[in-house]
């Protein structure tokens, strides 16, 4: 629990940085903003202490960063950290095809190693590697396995772990929140539709790309990412979707 003593609004740092990831160069400036409320909570955590899962999941996310350790921005500033990366582009990359539902779903699910409808039970944030971001480990309930090519076994009732970017953790009595708007963090309790790159080391999984998650709620589509694909998908019934995955599962892949 905070100290009362500090104040109830605090600065956040917000960092939007360039890097590279397999989507897009994610561009953007640094400013200091009011804070944004938040619901998630704040995994603790002590410098160089994880598990051997963890450890193996921070090396992912190396390409992820400001260029500063999160450890020297928290001595530069004495308020809670926010870092942001991935501004979306409004209408897709230039010189990109229209968007279009199958074509997306298509793509994404050949690039796949399973695709599960699941719900998250719990999760876990640490540093990256590199210390300049956060991940989070995802333990995931199985609900549907729609595909599952991974060598991992996937089935209903299965708990699995999904690591992706960004997360919230308190280190030396401070939060830092860092985002990835391309690749939303997940809530515990939600239920999602997520398409997985296995992650054999740990028995494990990370997201395919920006394009495989969607968030389901009251049976519908829910919106999940200011991505612009999402706007394809927004308020479709859940049945639908899972039948379009479904179909072009069943037309296969040419790899």
């Amino acid at each position: 629990m905070r100290s009362q003593k500090r104040p109830t609004l605090l600065i956040f740092l917000i960092v939007i940085v360039t890097v590279i990831t397999a989507a897009a160069a994610l561009r953007g400036s640094s400013s200091l903003i009011p804070p944004a409320q938040t619901n998630e909570e704040a995994t603790p955590i002590k410098k160089g202490v994880m598990t051997g899962k963890q450890k193996r999941h921070s090396k992912l996310f190396s390409k992820f960063g400001t260029g500063k350790k999160i450890g020297e921005l928290l001595i530069r500033n004495s308020d809670d950290l926010l870092i942001q990366l991935g501004t979306p582009m409004p209408g897709g990359d230039p010189g990109s095809p229209p968007l279009n539902r199958n074509r997306l779903l298509s793509e994404t699910a050949c690039g796949a190693d399973a695709i599960i409808v699941g719900k998250v039970v719990s999760k876990d944030s640490q540093l990256t590697d590199n210390e300049e971001f956060i991940f989070t480990d995802y333990q995931i309930q199985v609900e549907d396995t729609l595909n599952n090519s991974s060598g991992i076994q996937v089935n209903p009732g299965d708990e699995i772990t999904v690591t992706r970017p960004g997360g919230t953790i308190k280190l030396n009595n401070r939060i830092v929140k860092a985002v990835d708007k391309t690749l939303q963090p997940l809530s515990v309790g939600g239920h999602y539709v997520i398409f997985l790159q296995a992650v054999p080391e740990t028995n494990s999984f990370k997201a395919v790309s920006n394009v495989g998650s969607f968030r389901l709620r009251n049976g519908k589509v829910a919106k999940f990412t200011e991505e612009p694909f999402a706007a394809l998908f927004e308020e479709e019934s859940a049945n639908t979707l899972l039948t379009e995955i479904r179909n072009v599962i069943a037309g296969g892949c040419d790899r």
